[in-house]
This record gives C-alpha cells, sequence and structure tokens, in this order.
C-alpha cells in the first residue's frame, strides 16, 4: 500500500496580540519620558536647590566656628577662662542681633579683637557696644571703630576727636573719656533704631536665617568628617607613591576620561556613518546593475 504524507499548518491570527503589545509599548514610552521629565524636574526644583543650601549651611557654620575658635585662643592666650567666657560672649553676641543689625559672629570677631588687645570680660562687651554705636551714628567702620572703643578702654579717646566735635575742646584725659563714654552709650540707641527700619528688619531676618544655616551645617559638618578623614589618607597615600606608579595611575586616568567622548564619537559612526554608507553602496549597486546588465 502506498504511503500518504499529510502536512497540517498551524496558525493563529496575532494581529490582535500585536495590537495590543504595541499599546502597551506605546503606553510604557509615555511612561518612561513622564518618569524622566519628573526627575528632570526634582533635580531642577528639589535637588539643586537643596545642595545649594547645604552647601551655604556648611559655609555659614564654618565661619561661626572660625570666629568661636579665634575668640577662645585670645580668651586662652590672655589667661581668661574658656568655657566661662564663651558662654557669656555668645549670649552677649546673640542678645545683640536680636536688638540691632549685627550678626552674632561679627560681634564674636569684635570680642576677640578686644580681647587680644588685653581687655577683659566686662570691658570688652562695653568696647564692643560702643564700636557698633560708633558705626551706626557715625559712619566708621565696625573694625577702625572697635580699635578706638578698646583704645578709650585703655584711657585714649585721641582718635574719637576726629569723629566726634563734642569732644576736641576737651583737654582733660578723664573728663575726655567720661564724655566719650557718655555720647557712644547714647548712640547705641541709633544702631538700635536702624533695626526697626524695613532694612534692618530684613536684615534681621538675614542674620537668625544664617543662625539656621549654622545649625544645619554643623550637622552635615559632623557626617561629613569622616569622608574628609579618608580622602585626606588617601591623598597622603597617593603622595607617598613612586614615579612610576603615578606615571601609571596618570595613563589610566586619562584613558578612563577618553571613554565618554570615544563612546560617543563610535555612536555617530554607528548610528550615523555607517548606515550612510551602507545605503549609499546600495543605491550604487541598484544604479550600476542596468549598466552591467547593457554591457
Amino acid at each position: 500500500m502506498a504511503k500518504k504524507e499529510v502536512t497540517y499548518k498551524f496558525g493563529a491570527n496575532t494581529a490582535e496580540i500585536d495590537k495590543k503589545l504595541a499599546a502597551m509599548s506605546s503606553k510604557l514610552k509615555d511612561l518612561g519620558k513622564s518618569m524622566q521629565n519628573v526627575g528632570k524636574s526634582m533635580s531642577m526644583y528639589v535637588t539643586a536647590p537643596l545642595a545649594a543650601m547645604g552647601v551655604m549651611a556648611v559655609k555659614a557654620f564654618g565661619q561661626q566656628e572660625a570666629a568661636e575658635r579665634k575668640l577662645s585662643t585670645a580668651i586662652k592666650a590672655t589667661g581668661g577662662n574658656v568655657d566661662r567666657n564663651m558662654k557669656r560672649f555668645k549670649t552677649f553676641a546673640s542678645d545683640l542681633q536680636s536688638v540691632t543689625t549685627v550678626g552674632d559672629e561679627v560681634t564674636l570677631s569684635m570680642l576677640q579683637m578686644a580681647t587680644t588687645m588685653g581687655l577683659n570680660a566686662d570691658v570688652s562687651e562695653r568696647a564692643v557696644q560702643n564700636a557698633i554705636a560708633m558705626e551706626a551714628a557715625f559712619g566708621v567702620s565696625a573694625s577702625s571703630a572697635m580699635r578706638y572703643t578698646a583704645a578709650l578702654e585703655q584711657g585714649d579717646a585721641t582718635m574719637l576727636k576726629r569723629y566726634i566735635p563734642a569732644l576736641r575742646d576737651i583737654t582733660d584725659e578723664a573728663e575726655l573719656a567720661a564724655k566719650a563714654q557718655e555720647i557712644l552709650g547714647n548712640a547705641f540707641s541709633v544702631a538700635k533704631e536702624n533695626a526697626l527700619t524695613f532694612s534692618g528688619q530684613t536684615q534681621q531676618l538675614k542674620n537668625s536665617f544664617g543662625d539656621l544655616m549654622e545649625e544645619f551645617g554643623a550637622v552635615i559638618a559632623k557626617a561629613l568628617v569622616p569622608l574628609v578623614k579618608m580622602l585626606k589618607q588617601a591623598v597622603n597615600w597617593m603622595q607617598g607613591l613612586d614615579e612610576r606608579t603615578k606615571k601609571i595611575v596618570v595613563v589610566i586616568a586619562g584613558l578612563a576620561a577618553a571613554i565618554g567622548p570615544l563612546s560617543i564619537a563610535l555612536g555617530v559612526i554607528v548610528s550615523t556613518i555607517i548606515p550612510a554608507l551602507i545605503t549609499g553602496g546600495a543605491a550604487i549597486a541598484t544604479a550600476w546593475l542596468p549598466i552591467t546588465a547593457i554591457i
């Protein structure tokens, strides 16, 4: 008996499946684009501002820390009680900031100058308050005013005559010093009045915000200390490498730096140039066939 071969063909209508897969793919692409847009917006409007505020906070903390460190060093160098005087001076600086436009870190720097000049805590505070008054009432810079008021506490009011006309006709040193103290004491009200103006209120807000940044900066700086120590150790280790090893590191770093640009160049070649050559070659071949046939 002859054998018969039967061939079965199995098929299915996949058009509907393809349509649903295409729709799903389109939705996934839209979702991906939406997530990218959200990521870009978050990076621009959240991540970047927070990073900038972090840098600002660390900087503010660094300035405050430097002012406090210099003051404590000056107190120690002049034989004062560091803990007691630092606590007192920080309270004094905070109180002045609340009624004037002078930031507490500025006051601490002025106290450091007064302490270095040999003034005790009581006299230093009066000299600083007089310097703030002189700056507000007579337009003298804080650093210059601090030198003049510190000299006044040591019995020398000569430089003050240049800025306070009422002192110029007084010849007795004791009377001159007393009058200078009286005038500067009254002038401090000008500094307090300046703080009540709109610009003064704005400056006080800025000072308060600076204090907040200092507190956040202290937290960030504490967290960064282990990283900084590790980086210092890494730098010291690299400095100890021999010349040959350093050259190898430079070569490897150069190759690593070239990977990015090289990848871009290869991408352009693969995605643009090579397809263009293939298309051009196919066109030439298509045009050449009739010529070949004719020949």
